[in-house]
C-alpha cells in the first residue's frame, strides 16, 4: 500500500488505483490527502481533481463526504451539479420513506 500520497500524481488514468489505496487510509488521513489536493490544485493550473473528489461523495464519513460536496458545488460543470443535486434528491426521499413507517407503526 502507498503510504503517502504525491497529489501531483493523480490523473485520469490513475484515478482508480489512487482511490482504492486512498480508501485503505484512516478516515483523517483521507481528509488531509482531499484537503491537499484542493489546496495544490488552487495553487497549480492544469490540474482538475473534481472527477476524483467526486468519488468521496457518497464516502461513509460525514466529514468526507462536506468536503466533497463543498468542493464539488463551486464546480462550473453542470453535470457534477445535477449529481449532487440528484444525490440529495434521493437523501431526501430516503428520510421521507423512514418517517412515513415510522409515523405509521
Amino acid at each position: 500500500m502507498i503510504n503517502e500520497i504525491d497529489v501531483s500524481k493523480i490523473n485520469f488514468e490513475t484515478y482508480k488505483e489512487y482511490y482504492e489505496n486512498i480508501l485503505k487510509f484512516s478516515d483523517d488521513k483521507i481528509i488531509k490527502i482531499l484537503d491537499e489536493m484542493i489546496i495544490f490544485e488552487d495553487k497549480n493550473k492544469g490540474y482538475n481533481f473534481e472527477d476524483f473528489i467526486f468519488l468521496f461523495l457518497d464516502h461513509k464519513n460525514k466529514n468526507i463526504r462536506k468536503i466533497s460536496t463543498k468542493y464539488i458545488s463551486k464546480s462550473t460543470n453542470v453535470a457534477s451539479l445535477q449529481k449532487i443535486r440528484n444525490i440529495i434528491i434521493m437523501k431526501l426521499m430516503k428520510i421521507m420513506v423512514m418517517s412515513q413507517s415510522y409515523i405509521f407503526r
